[in-house]
């Protein structure tokens, strides 16, 4: 309000003063100023008020950019199948991996290591018409070795994950986890395979969630949502095989740019003659998966 009576006394000196010289104008409008101002602050209040968030819009404040994310192409050599695809009729053991349900009916499968208090913790997603039991078995030499706590819960759908296995559903198995076993809450990991791939770039790519770091096998971002940039986005890798139709290394870069565009680093794995079969490669996998989330 202030600031547009100075506004209008400016302009009135400007007006009467033109002819007559500007200090002669000013001294002779400062009286009227000072007797008009207690009359006309009622009805300029207002109107100044009014005008506020519109000088904000003309100057706002300044916004910190936040730069994209990297993307990087990793030789995945090291990897290579060693011996022709195999062992298709895979199947986990029935023994050395425990089963839980929380309260909420989810059911989840883990390996808890020995020895250890409050572990790294990895969730795994497995792909369609699987179970959480063959990704604990794919990471269970990870456990043993580097002491974390390996999680795998099982879609309420088998063929598929829903929307509504969503963050609000990942809280709720990770509340049961930490009463039943747990974990260190700054370590916590997200590696998806396939269906489960495309689900875990789903979850982070909609809400940050709790994860330092996530990893898939073969799995893509079928469909990009909207994705705000953040400064705290987690590092990405994404492991591919030359021979994989499904996810190949096209979709996969399509999916890492998308993910740099908002902020995440990213690294796309590609594996020579492997044609996205998990069961072979599965621990040799989970170690570089593993590997790739003790960097962050």
């Amino acid at each position: 309000m202030i600031r547009l009576l100075q506004f209008l006394m400016a302009a009135a000196i400007f007006l009467v003063g033109a002819p007559y010289g500007y200090k002669i104008a000013r001294d002779a409008m400062e009286p009227v100023v000072e007797t008009v101002a207690p009359v006309v602050a009622p009805v300029v209040a207002p109107v100044a008020e009014a005008l506020e968030p519109i000088a904000e819009l003309i100057n706002p404040e300044p916004v910190a950019v936040i730069p994209p994310g990297t993307l990087t192409q990793v030789d995945g050599r090291n990897l290579r199948p060693r011996f022709a695809r195999r062992n298709s009729d895979y199947a986990p053991p029935p023994f050395g991996i425990d089963a839980h349900e929380t309260p909420a009916g989810i059911i989840w499968h883990a390996r808890m290591p020995e020895d250890v208090t409050n572990p790294p913790l990895v969730v795994l997603l497995h792909e369609s018409n699987r179970t959480g039991r063959a990704m604990v078995d794919m990471w269970r030499r990870v456990s043993a070795s580097e002491g974390v706590l390996i999680v795998a819960p099982d879609a309420q759908d088998t063929r598929l994950w829903s929307a509504d296995e969503n963050t609000a559903y990942m809280e709720t198995l990770l509340a049961h986890v930490g009463e039943t076993y747990g974990y260190d809450p700054t370590r916590v990991y997200l590696y998806g395979h396939k269906r489960g791939g495309d689900h875990a770039l789903r979850l982070v790519a909609l809400d940050p969630g709790p994860w330092a770091a996530v990893a898939v096998h073969a799995g893509r971002l079928q469909r990009a949502p909207r994705m705000e940039m953040r400064a705290d986005a987690a590092p990405l890798r994404l492991q591919v095989g030359t021979d994989d139709t499904s996810a190949s290394p096209a979709s996969s870069l399509s999916t890492a740019e998308v993910f740099t565009a908002a902020g995440h680093d990213v690294d796309v794995l590609v594996i020579p003659d492997h044609d996205g079969w998990f069961y072979d490669l599965g621990p040799r996998l989970a170690s570089d998966a593993w590997a790739f989330f003790t960097k962050q």
